[in-house]
Formats: structure tokens, C-alpha cells, sequence
């Protein structure tokens, strides 16, 4: 059991370490936040454990701004994870989406992206940090740049309550991103 807590503790200090040195690497870059009213995002979530280290979800997902009074964008996504051990994944993911930049228009969104996930249990509480790079086409054959996707860094720290007896788990996130292309960005 010492060895057992003395593992656990290693686990702890650099789950630990490593959310410190991600939190002071991404507060040197630059960041932007939100500027607009009040919003809301509403999705449900479907996963499937295919064997024990693969799993598979989908996502659809609806978003409002200004304050809940127009809708902002509708999509889907699906994930694909493996569970590298108890604490690390890698993944995956795709999603579609359809944003009304205003009433007349709107923008076909495809993102590929591909993350590694580091998560701890700190009972009732679920905490993780994802790291993905993804890339993103809008309305593919129209930008200015022809067919240069936007290529984006991301950091998500997460905290979720997760008890066994519920089948809903809130949860609340921060996510840090940086545009790495194109350079005009």
C-alpha cells in the first residue's frame, strides 16, 4: 500500500506540474475572450465504449449569442479516443457546422483535429486538460486564401461533477487557443 501511495502521489505531482507549466505557457501567448453578450451552448452526448481502451462519440450541438436571442450556430461531431492508461487518451475528431454570420448568410464549417488528454479523479469531481491541434475549412473553394485551412492550437482545462448514480454530469471549461496559420490571423 505505501508503494500504491507513493505511485498515486507521483500521478498527483505531475498532473500537477504539468497543468501549472501549460497555464504559464499559454497566459505569454497572445489570447482573445469573448466580446459579445451573454450566450448558451446546448449539446447531448452519445458514447459508445467500443472494447476496453476504444471508444466512440457523437455530439450535436446547437449555439446561441446575444443574450439568447438568435441562433448562432448548429453542428456535429464526432470523436474517436484511446485510452492510453488510466490517466492519458488520445483521440481524434471531426465536426460539421452551420453558422449564420448573419440572416442572409451562412458558413459550412469542416474541422479535423487530433488531441491528447490528460485527466485525474478528484471524487465527486472529474479534472482534464486536452491539448489539440486541429485544422479548420470554412465554405471550402470561396476564402481568399483558396484551400488554406485555419490551423489552431488548443488548451482546455475542464471540471466536471461525475457521480456514478447520475446519468447527468455538468460541467464547466476554460479553453486557451492560438491561431498558428494562416499568419494573416
Amino acid at each position: 500500500t505505501k508503494l500504491r501511495d507513493d505511485v498515486n502521489s507521483m500521478h498527483q505531482y505531475c498532473l500537477t506540474s504539468l497543468l501549472l507549466l501549460l497555464l504559464i505557457f499559454t497566459a505569454t501567448i497572445n489570447t482573445s475572450a469573448q466580446e459579445e453578450d451573454f450566450g448558451g451552448y446546448y449539446s447531448i452526448t452519445v458514447k459508445h465504449d467500443i472494447n476496453k481502451w476504444l471508444s466512440a462519440a457523437i455530439t450535436p450541438e446547437i449555439r446561441f449569442n446575444e443574450n439568447h436571442s438568435e441562433l448562432e450556430m448548429a453542428l456535429i461531431e464526432g470523436d474517436v479516443s484511446a485510452k492510453l492508461n488510466k490517466h492519458f487518451d488520445l483521440g481524434g475528431y471531426y465536426r460539421f457546422g452551420v453558422k449564420q454570420v448573419n440572416p442572409d448568410y451562412e458558413e459550412r464549417i469542416h474541422r479535423l483535429g487530433v488531441y491528447g488528454k490528460a485527466s485525474y479523479r478528484l471524487k465527486p469531481f472529474d479534472l482534464s486538460y486536452r491539448c489539440m491541434f486541429m485544422q479548420q475549412y470554412t465554405n471550402i473553394h470561396s476564402s481568399e486564401n483558396g484551400m488554406v485551412p485555419e490551423k489552431v492550437l488548443r488548451h482546455k482545462l475542464s471540471i466536471q461533477y461525475s457521480k456514478k448514480k447520475y446519468a447527468i454530469e455538468p460541467f464547466a471549461y476554460g479553453e486557451l487557443y492560438q491561431t498558428l496559420a494562416p499568419e494573416s490571423e
